[in-house]
């Protein structure tokens, strides 16, 4: 709550993999809720426009991140995913992250999901397209303030607002 009208869109940036820090994420699974990426300029600013997913960026169908990855190089040229999703059913999970021995349901009352690839600690050597690490980030969509459609940020004086982002971890 707070004492006058107020910018928030809180989110928490939370590193992920659940074969453990030094496996790579790139043969995991990744399902996300979304048929709607939000588009950005060349400084990852959000435009305003949504754009229909194209195959590299298409994860419903829970593929590979490695498989994606191949996709994302082949469309793009790019070796990394930065994205953000627009979440399309608040009723399912926004995103499902799974291995061999379990899958991490992610849910949100939120109507963005922001995805990339990340190799959190320098001090691993790694490849360039190996990461060992997926961020997820729960969220309002960015820049709402000036989009019509992406949300309202708004804290409005003396209101409470409260946002739940879960994620829970299923073993096999």
């Amino acid at each position: 709550m707070t004492t006058a009208d107020t910018l928030f869109n809180p989110t928490c940036h939370v590193y992920f993999n659940l074969d453990g820090q030094a496996a790579l994420i790139n043969p995991q699974q990744l399902r996300i809720n979304s048929t709607k990426l939000v588009h950005t300029n060349h400084e990852k600013v959000p435009t305003g426009v949504f754009y229909v997913l194209s195959p590299a960026y298409d994860f419903r169908e829970q593929p590979t991140i490695q498989s994606q990855l191949d996709r994302l190089i082949q469309e793009t040229g790019r070796t990394e995913y930065d994205d953000c999703y627009v979440l399309d059913h608040q009723d399912e999970p926004a995103g499902v992250l799974a291995t061999t021995h379990g899958r991490l349901l992610i849910n949100t009352d939120r109507n963005g999901l922001v995805v990339f690839t990340a190799n959190p600690e320098r001090t691993q050597s790694y490849r360039l397209g190996d990461y060992h690490a997926l961020a997820v980030e729960l969220q309002t969509l960015p820049d709402a303030i000036n989009h019509h459609g992406f949300g309202d940020v708004v804290l409005r004086a003396g209101q409470p607002r409260t946002y739940v982002n879960r994620y829970q971890y299923v073993s096999k």
